[in-house]
This record gives C-alpha cells, structure tokens and sequence, in this order.
C-alpha cells in the first residue's frame, strides 16, 4: 500500500502535503521522512494524541491538527492554495459525504498539485463482498472466488477494518462512477488508477485470506490533479 502511494504522490523535497483522516499519523510520518513538509489531519482526538506522541518518540516533525474531514470551512481554513499534494489512505469509505472534501481540495493544493487517494476495491473490497472457496467435483480442483451482489447499493454498512475489532463500525461503499464523479464535478482530472494486489510474500493460512486470491485486487489508488491553467 505505502509503496502504491508512494509512487504515485511522487513527493519532492520540500514540499507541502495534506495527509488526510491521518489517524495514527504512521503514513503522515512517512511523508516527512520523505522530505516533505507534513501536516496530518483527523477529527479524532484520541488517534491525534497518539500520533504525535509517536511523532515526539521517533523524532519525525509533521504538523497535526484536528480537522472534520466533512466539513469544508474547517478544511479550507487549512489554507488556500497551501498543498502541493494531499492524500487519502483508506479514509474515504469512513466518510459519510466525500462532497465537502471534493469541494475543498481545488482551493486546497496548487494548480497542477496532486490527490492521491486509497480505497477498498469498490467491487472486490467492499464490506458486503464474499470471499469462498468452490470446489470442482468433476476436475476435483478448487476455485477461489468473491461474490458482491450489491455493487450499486450506496447504503452504508457495518464490518470491521481488521481482525478482532471490538465493535463493527460503518461503510460508506461507493460505486467507482460515485466516487470518481465528486471530485470530477469540482475540477479535479485523474491521470493514474491503480488496482493492487497482495504481494507474493504475504502469507496467509486461512483459506479465504487475501494471500489466495491473487488475481483479484483488494484496493484501489487514484491520483486526480487540479489542472494548471
């Protein structure tokens, strides 16, 4: 995943870059480390404690603050024009309106400036798909497959982001024409779309884990840019 976005932020040395819904501040810190001029943003207070007391421990300087990523003052209150890049790992499902973001970012970043978000594959990724096994009885061979029955459904559901979560928390699934669409209305372009794999070296022993289902994509990167006029 880090190096999917890596990639596709391309940073330079000092520049300026949003790490939006930054929750721990982990890819944040990695920006900086990078060279670049990090500032981190959540609107939980409890994962903004944590991440700069990880920024403090490890000696990485990013500037984090407590921003609702649904809510367009706060977002351009962060500064017109101030971005060359911003990011989005894994955020924008948890968001329930992605318009005040798509609304923002043009006033955001620089003309010419990125947004590289990442998301669950919208088909493959999404909480209501199911990962299982076939089994062939005539060839006496098995077929891993995910079913999703409701790819068009925008209706929020509920499922965990990793193992062994306490509680289940919402989805906000959208198609790719949904997605796409929002921040297309507001003058951003995509010029990258990415659809990553698991690498061979993950291991996996359950049979439904990621590890057997190498040719399906459990993600989705895009980078979208402001054009330069």
């Amino acid at each position: 995943m880090d190096l999917v976005t890596d990639r596709l932020l391309d940073l330079k040395q000092g520049e300026t870059v949003l790490d939006i819904a930054c929750g721990a501040g982990r890819y944040a810190r990695r920006m900086a480390e990078h060279g670049a001029n990090g500032v981190g943003v959540d609107q939980s207070a409890e994962f903004l404690n944590l991440a700069k007391t990880n920024s403090k421990q490890t000696g990485v300087d990013v500037d984090f603050k407590r921003v609702d990523a649904t809510d367009f003052d706060q977002l351009i209150a962060l500064g017109e024009e101030r971005f060359d890049a911003a990011n989005c790992t894994m955020g924008l499902m948890n968001m329930a309106s992605i318009t005040p973001l798509a609304r923002a970012l043009p006033g955001l970043i620089k003309p010419g400036g990125r947004f590289v978000f990442f998301v669950a594959h919208p088909v493959f990724g999404r909480a209501s798909a199911r990962r299982k096994i076939e089994d062939d009885h005539s060839t006496r061979t098995s077929r891993h497959t995910i079913t999703s029955w409701d790819y068009l459904d925008a209706t929020p559901d509920m499922g965990l982001s990793v193992r062994k979560q306490a509680e289940k928390q919402y989805f906000f699934d959208r198609p790719i024409g949904m997605l796409l669409n929002a921040f297309f209305e507001h003058g951003l372009v995509m010029d990258r779309l990415e659809e990553p794999v698991f690498p061979d070296e993950v291991e996996n022993p359950r049979p439904t884990g990621w590890a057997n289902f190498k040719l399906m994509p459990f993600s989705m990167a895009c980078r979208l840019r402001r054009i330069a006029v």
